[in-house]
Formats: C-alpha cells, sequence, structure tokens
C-alpha cells in the first residue's frame, strides 16, 4: 500500500467516527484545532482528531496528511507533553514499508527530548525497558486492511513514546542531579585538602559545567579563559577537564600554547567547532564513579595549572589594563564589560566605583557613600567618566555623528554634530586644549559675515582664494581659477589646526585659515596629554539598544588589540564628516543589563564577544547591614527580610529561571511595615505581574494565599455554536485569581 493511499484511508476512516464513539477502549472526541505540530504551527488548517483514552489517562492528537506531490504523514500529538510526539513521514521507509501485500509502520527511534537529539540507540534501550522489543507499530492487511485496529495500535504506541520521551527527560534530570552533586563534593574535597592541591575558587555552576578561577583570579575572567569540569550529552557519566578560552583571543592562544602540546592534553576540535571557543582538553576523561574520582580531577586541573597556568598569565597584561585601587576586585578592569543581573542587584550603583576605580585608582572607595559620590560628580565634571542610556530611539547619529538641525537668525541650519562617544574618544586622545577656541571662531565666523567674503592666499604657492561662511558656520573655500572646486573647512578642521596642529584635509585652505585665526584672534593652547588618564563610558541598560544601529562600523573598533596605539590598530573613516576615527586604548566601557528584560545568550553575538561580563546576583546578606533595613538589622514586624527574599527567589527561579529574580535593594530601603508594605504594591507585586504576563495564580505560587486569592463568580461565554463546545467547557473551568487587600497580607507566611 503506497504512502498517499494509506494516509488517505486512514483519514477517511476517522472522518466517519462519531463523536464520543469508543474504539477499543479510545473515546472520539472529534475535529479539533488544538495543535502544537512542527515550528510556527505547520498543521494548523489540517484535519486534526482528538482521542482520549477511557480512563482519561492519555489524549493525543491524530493527523493524517495525504499529498499527491509530496510525503505523506501521519502526525501524532500529547495534550500531557503539550508538543508533537511522532512525525511519521510515510515516504521514509524506516517509518513506513511494504512486504508481501502488508504494510508496516514502525517505531524510527529517533526523537528529541530537550536539547539536541538522544542516540538511537538510547531511545531504543528506552523501550525495551519498557519491555517492547519490536518496532512495529502495526501492520496493516494491503487487501483486507483493519483501520480501527491501526488507528488504536497507532494511539497504543503513542503512549509507549510518551512514556519513552519522559524517561529519557527523567535521565536528562538525573544525570544533571548527579553531576551537581558530585561537583558540591569535589568543592568540599578542595577546601579540605592541605598540601596537594593548588587553590582553585568556583565561579560559575550550570547543571553540565562548573567555571573554575586560579588562586590569582586571572584564569577564570569572563571574556579572557577559565578551567572547566564539563559533561556532556554525547558521553553521559563522564567529566572532562579542560580550559576554555574566549573566542577573542583564539588564535593568540592557539600560537602560544601549540608548542607545548603533548600527549597528556590535545585541542578539542568538537568543543570548538559547537562552541566557536578553544578548548585545551585533558586527555584522560573520568567517569562519575571512577574510584578516586576526586583525586583524579585536581591531579588533572593541577597538571593543566603547573603547565599551562603561566603562559596563560603571561597573557593577561597585555589584555587588560592594570588599575592600582585599593579595593581588591577593582585591581585590573577588562576594557569592556558589562555588569548583568536582574533588576535590584545594584548593577548601576556599582558602576560608580568601578568608574572611579578606573578613572582614580588612589580614590579609596571604603569611605561613606556621600563621599564616593562626590569624587564621581567631580569625574563627570571634568570629562574623566560619561554617562548615558541605550534606549530604542538611540541611533548612531546621536552614539558617533550625525547631521542635526539646528535653528540660526530664524532660518534652519543643518550641521554635522558628534555624538557622545566620538566625543569622549576625542577627549580621551587629546594632547592639547584650548578655552577659548569657540570665542576665537565665532569672531572670525562674525568677521566673514559681516564683511561677506575675505580673501587669503595659499601658502607654498601663493594662490588667492576667497573665504565666505555656509549656513553650517563652515569657512568655504573659493579658489580663484575656473576650474576650482570649492571646498569647506569646518570649525573642527580649524579647531585641529589651531589646537593641535594637525591638518585633516584641504591642507593649504585649512592651514591658511588656521593661521588667519590664530593672527587675528589669539587662541590660548594648553599642554594636557590625556593619554595618561583613563576615561569612562558608561552605558545604562545597554540591552535595550540595537547594539549594531548604534555602534555601526566601529563596533570592532573598541576590541582590546584594535584600539589605537595597539599591535592591530584600526581606523575607519566617519559617514558624515569623513573623518579618521580610532578608539584609544585609555577608553573603558561599563555597560549594564537587566537580565530580565534579555538574557546575555541573546544579545547581539559581536557585542558579546567583544565585552567581558560580571554577573551581578541578588545578596540577601547585604539587607542585615546595609541602608536603612541594616539599621534594623534586617528585621521588620519579626520577619527575617533576608530569608524573606531568598525564599521569594528559590520560587521565581523554580518558576522561571535565575535570570528574573528580585534583586536586593528593593528590601534596603524597608525598616518597617509602612515600608515593607509599600515596597511589595509599588514594586515587588508588579515587577511580579510582569515576569508572569498577568498570571496571578503562579504569584500566588511565589508569595501564596494571603497575598491571591481565586475569584469566584458565575460565568458564561456569549452565544456561538461554531466555536468547539468542549473546548469552551475547558475555558470556563479555568481558574482566575486577583490580588487580596493590603490588609489581609501575612508576611509571616510566604
Amino acid at each position: 500500500m503506497n504512502q498517499l493511499i494509506l494516509a488517505n484511508e486512514l483519514l477517511n476512516y476517522i472522518s466517519t467516527l462519531q463523536k464520543d464513539q469508543n474504539i477499543n477502549d479510545w473515546i472520539c472526541r472529534g475535529k479539533t484545532d488544538i495543535t502544537y505540530g512542527s515550528p510556527n504551527g505547520g498543521w494548523n488548517g489540517m484535519n486534526g482528531f482528538l482521542f482520549v483514552k477511557n480512563d482519561e489517562s492519555y489524549s493525543f492528537v491524530i493527523r493524517s496528511i495525504p499529498k499527491e506531490d509530496a510525503a505523506s504523514y501521519i502526525v501524532i500529538e500529547s495534550l500531557n507533553l503539550k508538543g508533537q510526539l511522532y512525525n511519521m513521514d510515510l515516504s521514509n521507509p524506516r517509518i513506513c514499508k511494504e512486504k508481501q501485500g502488508k504494510t508496516y509502520l514502525l517505531e524510527s527511534y529517533r526523537m528529541t527530548v530537550g536539547k539536541g537529539k538522544k542516540k538511537e540507540k538510547e531511545v531504543e534501550n528506552s523501550f525495551k525497558s519498557f519491555n517492547v522489543n519490536t518496532n512495529e507499530v502495526t501492520v496493516i492487511d494491503d487487501i483486507n486492511p483493519n483501520w480501527s485496529k491501526t488507528l488504536t495500535d497507532i494511539l497504543e504506541w503513542a503512549i509507549l513514546r510518551e512514556k519513552v520521551k519522559l524517561d529519557l527527560k527523567s535521565n536528562n534530570k538525573s544525570i544533571d542531579t548527579r553531576f551537581a552533586q558530585i561537583i558540591e563534593d569535589f568543592k568540599v574535597f578542595i577546601n579540605e585538602e592541605k598540601t596537594k592541591i593548588i587553590k582553585f575558587s568556583f565561579k560559575e555552576t550550570h547543571p553540565k559545567y562548573v567555571w573554575i578561577n586560579d588562586a590569582e583570579e586571572k584564569i577564570g575572567r569572563r571574556g579572557f579563559c577559565h578551567y572547566e569540569l564539563i559533561t556532556r550529552d554525547k558521553y553521559p557519566n563522564k567529566i572532562f577537564v579542560e580550559i576554555h578560552f574566549d573566542q577573542k583571543y583564539k588564535k593568540k592562544f592557539e600560537n602560544l600554547i601549540t608548542p607545548y602540546i603533548n600527549n597528556q592534553v590535545r585541542w578539542n576540535k568538537e568543543h570548538e567547532s559547537k562552541h566557536k571557543e578553544l578548548s585545551l582538553a585533558f586527555n584522560e576523561s573520568y567517569d562519575f564513579d571512577e574510584e578516586e574520582l576526586f583525586s583524579k580531577l585536581a591531579d588533572a586541573l593541577n597538571y593543566l595549572e603547573s603547565n599551562f597556568g603561566a603562559i596563560i598569565r603571561s597573557e593577561f597584561k597585555n589584555i587588560f589594563l592594570d588599575s592600582n585601587s585599593l579595593d581588591n576586585n577593582m585591581k585590573i578592569q577588562p576594557l569592556n564589560q558589562i555588569l548583568y543581573g536582574p533588576p535590584g542587584t545594584g548593577k548601576t550603583y556599582n558602576t560608580i566605583n568601578k568608574a572611579i576605580a578606573i578613572a582614580n585608582p588612589d580614590f579609596d572607595l571604603k569611605q561613606n557613600r556621600d563621599l564616593i559620590k562626590v569624587e564621581y560628580k567631580r569625574l563627570v565634571e571634568t570629562g574623566q567618566i560619561v554617562f548615558t542610556t541605550f534606549h530604542q530611539s538611540m541611533s548612531y547619529e546621536d552614539f558617533i555623528e550625525g547631521i542635526k538641525p539646528e535653528t540660526k537668525n530664524e532660518k534652519v541650519t543643518y550641521e554635522i554634530k558628534e555624538g557622545v562617544f566620538k566625543k569622549l574618544c576625542k577627549e580621551a586622545s587629546a594632547k592639547k586644549t584650548s578655552k577659548n577656541f569657540d570665542d576665537a571662531y565665532s569672531k572670525f565666523i562674525e568677521e566673514v559675515l559681516t564683511k561677506g567674503s575675505i580673501f587669503l592666499e595659499t601658502p607654498t604657492h601663493k594662490k588667492k582664494f576667497k573665504v565666505i561662511i555656509n549656513s553650517n558656520e563652515t569657512a568655504v573655500a573659493i579658489p580663484e581659477t575656473e576650474k576650482g572646486t570649492n571646498m569647506g573647512v569646518t570649525k573642527e578642521m580649524s579647531r585641529d589646526y589651531v589646537v593641535n596642529g594637525t591638518i585633516r584635509d584641504w591642507k593649504p585652505y585649512t592651514t591658511s585659515i588656521g593661521e588667519y585665526i590664530k593672527k587675528r584672534y589669539p587662541v590660548e593652547i594648553e599642554d594636557i596629554d590625556n593619554s595618561n588618564k583613563k576615561f569612562v563610558l558608561i552605558i545604562d541598560e545597554i540591552n535595550r539598544g540595537n547594539v549594531s544601529q548604534i555602534f555601526g562600523e566601529l563596533i570592532t573598533l573598541i576590541e582590546d588589540d584594535k584600539r589605537l596605539g595597539k599591535d592591530e590598530a584600526l581606523e575607519v573613516t566617519l559617514p558624515y564628516s569623513k573623518d579618521k576615527f580610532g578608539v584609544p586604548a585609555n577608553l573603558f566601557i561599563i555597560g549594564t543589563m537587566n537580565t530580565a528584560d534579555r538574557s546575555v545568550e541573546s544579545l547581539d553575538s559581536a557585542l558579546r564577544r567583544r565585552f567581558s561580563f560580571v554577573e551581578m546576583e541578588p545578596k540577601p546578606n547585604l539587607i542585615k547591614t546595609e541602608s536603612k533595613s541594616g539599621k534594623v538589622n534586617g528585621i521588620v514586624d519579626g520577619i527575617d527580610l533576608e530569608t524573606l527574599l531568598k525564599t521569594i527567589n528559590t520560587r521565581i527561579e523554580k518558576l522561571i529561571d535565575k535570570d528574573h529574580r528580585i534583586g536586593h535593594s528593593y528590601f534596603l530601603k524597608v525598616n518597617d511595615s509602612v515600608s515593607l508594605h509599600h515596597s511589595f504594591t509599588n514594586e515587588i507585586i508588579p515587577l511580579l505581574e510582569e515576569y508572569f504576563f498577568g498570571d496571578f495564580g503562579k504569584i500566588g505560587l511565589v508569595l501564596g494565599s494571603s497575598f491571591v486569592e481565586k475569584v469566584n463568580h458565575s460565568f458564561s461565554f456569549a452565544k456561538f455554536d461554531e466555536y468547539d463546545t468542549d473546548i469552551q467547557e475547558d475555558l470556563k473551568q479555568k481558574s482566575v485569581f486577583k490580588i487580596r487587600n493590603e490588609e489581609d497580607w501575612k508576611f509571616s507566611e510566604i
């Protein structure tokens, strides 16, 4: 029986079934709009039929899809799993096979569970664990097909597939749980070992890997490299010991380390091709149940540290600039970094400390916060620290340069205006400055406009040219020749010549105009050499802007080795001013990112590659010591605020993820019952509403029944017979919740 006939006949049979008809203990509920299907609802519009086991333990949607000009399909979707269960491509001989007057529908042993395809053997073994030793879903007699048996065989097999899928998910979780426990035990082992183990500190733990720092916390810095213990789906129950290098420095470290490769280590090309980062792997891997596992893991880490640690650290200073802050955490700052974390974890607050530590490393950050803010304000006023915020409307023209309209003397003019980033780059590169150039240039403009024009001559060939001023206050040089081309010398071109002695373009005309300004309007010039200072650009909410659009071609220039003065230094020609532009090596960029808005993984990849990321996690312990809450030891009306925050975050992490936890700052302002209620009413509950998209039931799972109640009221839909009545009945049963009145809240029951 060919695939088209099979799919067509099965569809015809299912279409003849009556609603609520019992077929071999399966109840047909008729046509349904429920669809999970292929991506983007690929089965929408194709007939689906809902079948429910008579004890209501399983519910499946079956679609038989005959196609004359393409492959025909039988698709099974599970309501329990809310997803596609088996997509049977009847053109595939591994799934549909004709033999001696019979057609066999077969199990392919291909199944996707969570991330990545499970190996077919693993799927087959899972079927065998349920005492299923054949892959025959059903056998159809081509002459006398029994379609009711075919249908129920498919449905019974769907039960098996659902069980296998859940079993594989459970195994995944079991492996992750075991790995997590091994890591926790290994941490204890490392801390207790006194003689043999180099001092490692554990940085970032994930269900399948853990980052490890060296004792100096150089190896382990995000955006540089780190030691890692990792287990992989392809090799379950195995632990690998490796060094992973940020892809920005892939070539650098590949060239540096390759001469030292021996039979104990290897480059892990498999990891590199999958994750785009260089991986140096210890050759031996270790089973979860291996004897003396912890000693072997420690020996492997120590081998990598002893043989490659010093080599790697020798490159550290070439990549990161030193800063001599008294605060140990501020000693070394990457040029580009992003502080990321949930709302209220102090990201913006901490940028002040980091910016001061960079711009003025001798300042004592352990002083009173008011004094720290005074120093921050001073550095902002002197131009060493600049603060900006990215938003959806932020553009290249705002950040780098663009043409902006201005109204002068009731006339609209258009000028090239520098953005915040270009201004700061120029300031950081400046070697000289002038306090009165703007005044001198204004007097020059006024003179030429009053006279209508002036005549000058080129310095070498003494060729005369006329100078007029256009609407942008640019000096336009007009040669006294028929073939001469008008050339504009902008205010910034004149400034560069007069103040810095540099010529961007039109050398004869720029020189003559500049000398005229210097002679007529003396300009005071001061040597400053800002290259000896460090400048900081703080970009708040960096993930809210379109980074590709805002940085444009300059995203490459912020890389460490592309900065001015570095070996791989680059300059570009800006599109509006045509200026040559590069980013100085003494300009640091600090961004902040709210992970509840967008996760690190979803950021523009060009941005991720060029920034180091510093995680800012909630710190409940600060509630007992800092700000207003610290003055009451973090206790309000018998409620321990530290414990309260930990409890809430544990539940949020279970319901969503760690990126949506709540920061400690929401509680630092709390020192009595009034401020506690205010924080929940105006900050925490609105934040939870946003997190759960208005699903107050889930807010109830976080805060409890004293905060959220179920709404009980009579209800009916408008009369609309065309809509599936079963679905209408299901929707009527949907629970509706609301936030209780404030006076009902019991914080002790959270």
